[in-house]
């Protein structure tokens, strides 16, 4: 079987996910994609096995699906939902797609990996800890940091460290850039002679994540920080232009703060690495008194290590646990319950027990259900859609940030597509809303999957900011409106449905 994303096809036999030869791949990898396993696939075949087009230039047998998919996005992604065959369908979604023998090969290596479960006894002293930053998410919050450095490079806060943080920061930021010539305009032994004691902390000033000014010593820091995330077009230069605009006659040290010391747009910005702050941290941290800053200083770079930074130790670890049971952790990372998984179970377990709605073919990212007036008013068959062939299906969308319930119809015969959605075409009212428009100049909008109705549950700006709780209120809501609502008025034009009356 192939498969197919973007420039690149899949093909799938055996057991074995095979990406073919002159398949294209990007050549740029997400930030957030650095980290992770099959980043270093990508590095591998972009550096050997790939041609002046991008594209790979001999076979590349894969572990998985989504390992698959990162070679060719450079980023990490779901292989299942990403790689789709020549009809459009979904990888999960594909009757049949992975066969028993190879569920049988699955099972057997997940087997070999617990009966060596103790292996994950060595990382237990990384993962059992206790750290509020991971309780609150804020690993990737580039805002979170620049509070947390706000407050350590100000002398007046409560960290007891007085300066010595914003000393040492500006020294090694110096130091890391002498080389580029870009702090020419200030000398070493001013700013290494620097007190700043009159030092005033600024978050977010006209937009700049971090100045630190100083009246006295007419000097500036100026950091702009970056996480994972790129910077807009002309953000720097704009930035620079704004501080010597509005403090004429000051020094301005701007610095450019990425994991990976990035290059800047502008280069009148320095360079400085999350491992130079990390550094310092743990230097001066030994040196604070009261044991709670002391506590929180370490949780903060505990979260660096790990999260942003990288931990050697660690990171060796962990690739030989993978390089030992690669297949079996790939397994486990593909099927790994997540939001969209409680999503899933939500949805399923409204439609379960209901008296109105009946499950059809249902996977984590899609979940199809029908009425039985489906049944009694449509007697024609799809064609590769799914094992019950029903012509008309509502689908529950729970991919990306989108969660909708939708009305479609699925592949069929060409005269029975047209005569079924002229006739929906003739309930369109545009004042009611509830119906699509499906026919465009007399032709079908959708070659093969054609939506009839769609229903957002919840938007796409809201989505990161429920909880599993606030999808469960806001799921249960939506369903129980739908069901006494539009289910109904669905129902009543499904009911006029004649083939008698359908012209074909």
């Amino acid at each position: 079987m192939r498969l197919f994303l973007k420039d690149a096809v899949l093909e799938y036999e055996s057991g074995k996910y095979v990406l073919k030869e002159k398949s294209k791949v990007n050549m740029n990898k997400a930030p957030s994609f650095l980290k992770h396993t099959f980043s270093n696939v990508h590095t591998k075949i972009i550096n050997k096995k790939i041609n002046d087009n991008n594209e790979i230039i001999e076979d590349i047998e894969c572990s998985s699906l989504s390992q698959a998919c990162s070679i060719v996005l450079g980023r990490s992604c779901n292989g299942r939902t990403a790689w789709k065959n020549e009809d459009g369908t979904k990888a999960e979604d594909l009757i049949d797609f992975f066969s028993e023998s190879s569920s049988t090969d699955d099972k057997v290596v997940l087997e070999e990996f617990l009966r060596d479960i103790e292996v994950l006894d060595s990382l237990e002293n990384y993962s059992s800890q206790f750290n509020p930053f991971d309780v609150l998410n804020i690993i990737d919050n580039e805002i979170r940091h620049s509070n947390v450095l706000g407050w350590l490079l100000d002398p007046n806060e409560t960290h007891e460290i007085d300066n010595e943080f914003l000393i040492k920061l500006i020294r090694d930021i110096y130091k890391e850039n002498e080389n580029s010539n870009v702090y020419n305009h200030l000398k070493l032994s001013e700013v290494f002679l620097m007190d700043f004691e009159d030092v005033e902390v600024r978050r977010e000033w006209k937009n700049i994540d971090l100045l630190v000014i100083s009246n006295e010593q007419k000097f500036i820091l100026m950091i702009e920080n970056k996480i994972w995330s790129e910077e807009s077009k002309t953000q720097l230069s704009r930035y620079y232009d704004i501080i010597k605009d509005d403090f004429k006659g000051y020094n301005v040290m701007p610095v450019f703060l990425t994991p990976e010391l990035k290059e800047p747009s502008d280069d009148r910005w320095g360079i400085y690495s999350y491992l130079g702050v990390l550094n310092i941290l743990d230097k001066i941290t030994i040196k604070i008194p009261r044991e709670s800053t002391k506590t929180f200083i370490r949780q903060y770079t505990d979260i660096l290590r790990r999260k942003i930074v990288g931990n050697q130790e660690l990171e060796k670890l962990c690739l030989d646990i993978y390089r030992k049971h690669k297949r079996a952790l790939d397994l486990i990372y593909e099927n790994k319950p997540d939001q969209y998984s409680q999503i899933y179970e939500l949805v399923k377990g409204i439609i379960e027990n209901s008296d109105e709605l009946k499950l059809d073919h249902h996977t984590k990212s899609n979940i199809k259900f029908y009425v039985e007036l489906f049944d009694e008013k449509l007697k024609k068959e799809s064609i590769n859609w799914t094992s019950t062939k029903r012509l008309l299906l509502f689908e529950v969308e729970n991919s990306g940030d989108t969660l909708k319930i939708s009305l479609k119809l699925g592949p069929c015969e060409q005269n029975v597509r047209i005569g079924i959605l002229n006739f929906f075409d003739k309930h369109y009212d545009d004042k009611k809303r509830l119906l699509l428009k499906v026919m465009r100049n007399g032709v079908p909008k959708g070659t093969k999957y054609t939506s009839i109705y769609t229903r957002r549950i919840v938007t796409s700006s809201s989505y990161k900011d429920l909880d599993y709780e606030g999808f469960e209120k806001k799921i249960q809501s939506v369903f129980k409106d739908f069901i006494k609502k539009d289910l109904e008025e669905l129902k009543k034009i499904i009911n006029e449905i004649s083939w008698d009356l359908i012209s074909f």
